[in-house]
């Protein structure tokens, strides 16, 4: 089941994507996604489990990684399947933003 969900950890907000990130799971993040922003310092995008992101998906991907950029803040990946990575090849974003094989080290990398 394609699911997106949203995961507030003090100044860090998890994405977590499930199965597609496509057209439905964006609409649904964007929702509510602007009462997020104000105070975070990392956006970590859990692809773990992502098998694949349309480009619906990767605009949604490139306008956090630009607010992020305006706020100060950082987005980190999580453990994409080589398709996905692939995918953050072709669009440059695998230059501006930073890959982990876990939450934690992401987290870690803000101390």
């Amino acid at each position: 089941m394609d699911e997106a969900k949203l995961i507030e950890d003090g100044k860090v907000l998890i994405i977590s994507i499930d199965g597609t990130f496509s057209i439905p799971q964006v609409v649904k993040l964007k929702k509510n996604f602007f009462n997020y922003f104000k105070d975070k310092k990392l956006f970590i995008f859990d692809l773990s489990n992502t098998k694949w992101i349309d480009s619906f998906g990767m605009g949604f991907i490139a306008w956090v990684v630009k607010n992020a950029i305006i706020l100060d803040a950082e987005v980190s990946i999580i453990n994409p399947e080589k398709s996905v990575i692939e995918i953050f090849k072709k669009t440059k974003l695998v230059e501006i933003v930073t890959f982990w094989n876990s939450i934690e080290q992401a987290k870690s990398s803000l101390a």
